[in-house]
């Protein structure tokens, strides 16, 4: 997917000689030679809720710093340069880009894991992948090996066949720009270009060239547009380098016409590789072969070059030239340096995890909305079905009282067959004026001077959800002992206030406002 270029070493024409050659080829890593540049005193120490490590790299578009995913993983994040953010062109078409990137899906591509393209300044951020990339690579050793090159050329098409599925152009293949990792080639940074394009000429790019003449393609250099083929040929031009340590081109300002008419010196190229790269840097656009033609003709090629040298008795499986092992010994130990490197300047991973959080967390307080909560008033069907549900639970409770009374009569010495009898009512005389609220009538005999309820019924009427009921609890034989206060007694006490209408609200019925409808 979309990426920040990881890169600190010499990347561009810029070290190149006239003579076409890469500039000091094979050098050795100065003192102090560190991978990572400490940070700045303009450079912000947090983006995103990513906390900034050190710088990585510079290029043409802004600078790329390692940081921590929440979980901990390393991440490159690019921040724009702000001449860039403040382009609205600019900014619309790498919203665009992202979001188009974000959709590759492939094997040998660094995936995107966030970004913030409406951000002061837009960044993206992706995965960190500890390793030099090919420019490194060719700068601090020597040329690579013919059977790796063909490992780089089948894993790059691939790439950019995931990338031209995903509806991009990369526009800017070049060794800056291929990661070359412990198993395969990873390219990074696809779409960027055409970011830059759409901010149009008005932003100044000083001292950095955002293009790279010496793998542009012929239709690019003339001003056309930039096609899948196009990416082709900046293959082409990435593996002659790599195989030879040369830009195929030159690097001086004649590069632009050499590109268009002239071809590379195929002298310092093995043989195997002339092969492919020759369909690769095919002047007219129909010439060049598909990025499926070149994973095919790379299996071919190295078949062949395993039974020239007489280390194959069978055909070369694909998958043979990638994964581990398929880099020389000098540069798979550069590759245990980066790894080292990145774990000293970044802290513990728990440590990491736990400021990631932080971080995190601090932002969404920064960005979390407002939340005003609703008004408790119910609407008026509520408040329906409420009163509904209270009168019925009011006729429960007196049917349960009813019971417990009769039970209380045989416990106290009722004759045979004396119970509590709940008897109709023929008339409402006695209930409330108030329709659906239960109430209990006058008891139709007195209580005694001893607190004793003798021959006296409890009679209620009750509105529930089917209708209107009447309870009436009449005990058929005066208890026989007992002056003590007694159930019946309590429920006469009791009953009326729970079953008595509550006092009506003076004020109106609370009308949803339009935002709580």
């Amino acid at each position: 997917m979309y990426s920040s270029p990881q890169t600190t070493e010499p990347q561009g024409p810029e070290d190149v000689k006239t003579s076409g050659r890469a500039s000091s080829p094979g050098r050795q890593p100065s003192a102090p030679d560190r991978l990572f540049v400490p940070l700045l005193p303009d450079d912000p120490s947090e983006v995103g809720g990513y906390t900034l490590r050190a710088r990585i790299g510079q290029g043409g578009m802004g600078t790329v710093f390692l940081s921590t995913s929440r979980g901990g993983r390393p991440i490159a994040l690019k921040l724009v340069r702000q001449e860039f953010a403040d382009s609205p062109d600019f900014r619309r078409q790498f919203a665009t880009e992202v979001t188009i990137a974000r959709r590759v899906q492939g094997a040998y591509t660094v995936p995107v894991v966030d970004t913030d393209t409406d951000a002061a300044r837009p960044w993206v951020a992706t995965s960190y992948v500890p390793a030099p990339n090919l420019s490194t690579v060719v700068h601090r050793g020597r040329p690579l090996p013919a059977r790796t090159v063909l490992g780089l050329l089948s894993g790059v098409a691939e790439a950019l066949e995931s990338i031209h599925r995903a509806g991009v152009v990369h526009r800017d293949l070049k060794p800056a720009n291929v990661i070359m990792a412990a198993d395969a080639p990873l390219v990074i940074d696809f779409g960027l270009a055409r970011a830059v394009e759409g901010a149009g000429a008005g932003i100044s790019r000083p001292g950095v060239p955002l293009g790279t003449p010496a793998f542009m393609s012929p239709e690019q250099v003339r001003g056309g547009r930039a096609v899948r083929a196009s990416d082709v040929f900046s293959l082409g031009s990435t593996a002659y380098f790599a195989a030879t340590g040369e830009y195929p081109f030159g690097g001086d300002i004649a590069v632009f016409h050499r590109i268009e008419h002239t071809d590379p010196d195929w002298e310092p190229v093995p043989w195997p590789l002339r092969l492919v790269l020759e369909r690769c840097l095919a002047k007219p656009l129909a010439h060049r072969a598909s990025c499926e033609e070149i994973i095919e003709l790379c299996g071919r090629l190295a078949d062949e070059l395993d039974v020239r040298t007489g280390s194959a008795t069978i055909p070369t499986a694909r998958r043979d030239l990638l994964g581990e092992g398929w880099l020389p010994d000098t540069v798979a130990a550069e590759i245990t340096r980066y790894r080292r490197a990145a774990a000293t300047t970044l802290p513990p991973r728990g440590r990491r995890r736990r400021e990631a959080d932080i971080a995190h967390q601090a932002t969404e307080r920064d960005s979390t909305p407002v939340f005003t909560p609703r008004r408790s008033g119910a609407d008026p069907a509520s408040r329906r079905r409420i009163a509904v549900v209270a009168a019925a639970l009011a006729g429960a409770l007196l049917l349960l009282a009813a019971g417990l009374l009769a039970m209380r009569g045989i416990r106290h010495g009722y004759a045979d067959g004396a119970v509590a009898s709940l008897a109709p009512v023929p008339t409402l005389a006695q209930a409330p004026a108030v329709a659906g609220t239960p109430a209990l009538s006058t008891p139709t005999a007195a209580m005694s001077s001893g607190s004793r309820l003798t021959n006296s019924s409890i009679t209620a009427s009750v509105i529930t959800p089917t209708g209107t009921g009447i309870v009436s609890v009449t005990p058929t034989q005066t208890p026989s002992t007992t002056s003590a206060p007694g159930l019946g007694d309590l429920l006469y006490l009791l009953l009326p206030p729970i079953l008595a209408p509550a006092p009506a609200s003076s004020s109106p019925p609370v009308t949803p406002s339009p935002s709580e409808r």
